[in-house]
């Protein structure tokens, strides 16, 4: 088995998804940022209902955040991977 994999165009690939990642991550700050002060405009018997919305949107958040590091983490490891794999293929052949 023999794997082919342009290095460079990988890097430029996982340049692009960290690019991506930090563009939905602006997309939910400003979410937030217009969500919240509703919460803050409530009292009374509309609080508690408000706050499981905002409790599921804070939970959701926090796994879309981290589904974005999982990515990207994983992504990097890949590429790393390919690279030392290049490294030893070449030492043998050097």
């Amino acid at each position: 088995m023999s794997f082919n994999v342009n290095l460079p165009q990988f890097e430029s690939a996982n340049m692009t998804l960290n690019s991506s990642c930090q563009e939905v991550e602006q997309i939910l700050q400003n979410i937030y940022d217009t969500i919240r002060p509703m919460g803050e405009a409530q009292w009374g018997r509309s609080l508690p209902a408000w706050g499981e919305l905002q409790q599921r949107w804070n939970t959701e958040y926090a796994e879309v955040q981290q589904a974005g590091v999982n990515i990207k983490n994983a992504a990097i490891r890949v590429r790393e991977d390919f690279l030392q794999g290049d490294l030893r293929g070449a030492a043998i052949f050097g």
